[in-house]
């Protein structure tokens, strides 16, 4: 007996084809787009052999297996200790997972002395991640900071001229520049890293912690660096005089350092504008140990503000800082750097908040607003509202030597003669339900305006 099939005649086996063809067609269909569901390629580093035991260099293994990703691929280095002795250039479209437990660990002779070359560098590229939890340690190397432009090293994770960019959850030690740096790029996100760098030790050591230079659309959260440096800095600088620094968020940020904790400058070489920073704890550094700029080893400034180089800061929000120790908490700066500035013409710094701001420890000064005497430009129209500052000095302090093209850091123009605010250069000033203690009981004046300070409203509370 015949099987009860149905029968294919001629008439139905052209539409069988095509049925069959079709199917054919979803299957290889799913296929191609299962990688798009499921994962892209990874390119593992070791498949190309590179040596996670660390006993060789593993730089040119890493290089090609970059080389071989494809737009969306991922590279994927797992755990062990991967040694190089140059930098690697990443490309457009990739992402790298560098897992926790992996360690890009650099030989300092050969990167930072030989050719100076970057750990992590992206030049005009988009659309890339480093994720995945690892570290990279740049060596610890110690350099002279007076031969800067011969000596000078290079950085750990650097990005110029690039956009969509994402770094997150990495860890970068031991870096002698700055450990992460942004330059000329736009729409970044910086999320979950941990820097750390050792303190100046007699102006050698580690260098900036994240640098953000002549960019636009920034967002920064949940970081925690330590550095002999400057913590956090956004600054606009030689690379980048056509970039302005707009458009930055920062929020939920751990800093220390021997210099600067969060800071606007020193380089104003194009207009910084749209800058919002909130939620930030600032500390002394763990282990800042000797021959820093402040003898204590505390940062000089937990909040810097400058223009030095001709260009206008502007609209910055700085609320809910926690400063648990400082030699200055708040610097403001105005003034003509001629080095970057032959022309003379002075910037602007305008239009600053400062709100929810409480300084548990400052070691020696006030809130300083310094200026180049007898500048074009005034510092303007600058709110501080909920701000406490607590001030442990005993010097009595003298009135500040004027801004005058030196480098601008609060402890290059002496003691001020004041526990809370000491001002020169200033127009437009609010004060709104603000604190000031003289904890050191210096017996210093409260407030020290110079005659060029003008229109002060203030209802601040001893």
């Amino acid at each position: 007996m015949r099987p009860d099939f149905p029968l294919i005649s001629a008439s139905t086996s052209f539409g069988f084809k095509k049925y069959f063809t079709l199917l054919i067609y979803i299957s290889v269909t799913l296929l191609c787009q299962s990688s798009l569901l499921f994962g892209k390629t990874h390119n593992v580093v070791t498949e190309y052999g590179a040596d996670p035991t660390g006993l060789k260099y593993s730089t040119v293994n890493i290089q090609t297996a970059i080389n071989a990703c494809t737009p969306g691929d991922t590279l994927l280095i797992p755990k062990g200790t991967f040694l190089i002795d140059n930098g690697l250039n990443l490309k457009s479209d990739l992402t790298v997972n560098l897992v926790k437990g992996a360690l890009i660990q650099a030989n300092t002779l050969h990167i930072w002395v030989k050719n100076r070359s970057h750990i992590i560098n992206g030049e005009n590229l988009k659309n890339v991640t480093i994720t995945g939890g690892g570290k990279i340690d740049g060596g610890g190397l110690v350099y002279p900071r007076g031969d800067y432009d011969r000596l000078r090293p290079g950085r750990g994770i650097r990005f110029f001229m690039s956009s969509n960019i994402t770094v997150r959850n990495i860890q970068v030690y031991n870096i002698p520049n700055f450990a992460v740096d942004f330059v000329n790029s736009k729409n970044l996100t910086i999320d979950s890293l941990i820097i750390r760098g050792r303190g100046f030790f007699n102006l050698k050591g580690s260098s900036d912690g994240l640098d953000i230079e002549g960019c636009t659309n920034v967002d920064i959260s949940n970081c925690n660096i330590e550095v002999g440096d400057d913590g956090l800095c956004i600054k606009t600088s030689y690379e980048n005089r056509d970039f302005p620094c707009r458009n930055i968020r920062i929020k939920k940020c751990v800093l220390a350092s021997t210099c600067n904790a969060f800071k606007i400058g020193t380089g104003t070489l194009a207009d910084v504008y749209d800058i919002l920073a909130e939620d930030i704890i600032i500390n002394k550094h763990s282990n800042p140990g000797v021959g820093n700029p402040v003898p204590t080893g505390d940062c000089i400034s937990a909040i810097a503000i400058e223009s030095n180089d001709r260009h206008h800061v502007y609209n910055v929000i700085c609320r809910n800082f926690t400063i648990n120790s400082c030699y200055n908490p708040i610097y403001f700066a105005l003034q003509n750097r001629k080095e970057n500035n032959p022309q003379g013409v002075m910037g602007k710094l305008s239009n600053i908040v400062l709100e929810n701001i409480n300084c548990i420890k400052s070691v020696s000064q006030p809130i300083i607003f310094n200026w180049q005497c007898d500048g074009a430009n005034k510092i303007k129209d600058i709110t501080l509202k909920n701000v406490v500052i607590h001030n442990f000095g005993t010097d009595a302090g003298a009135n500040l030597s004027c801004m005058n093209g030196n480098y601008p850091d609060a402890n290059k123009n002496g003691i001020a003669n004041s526990y809370g605010i000491w001002a020169r250069g200033l127009d437009g000033l609010k004060l709104i339900n603000c604190k000031f203690y003289d904890d050191g009981g210096s017996k210093r004046e409260k407030f020290v305006f110079d005659a060029s300070v003008e229109h002060v409203e203030t209802n601040a509370k001893r």
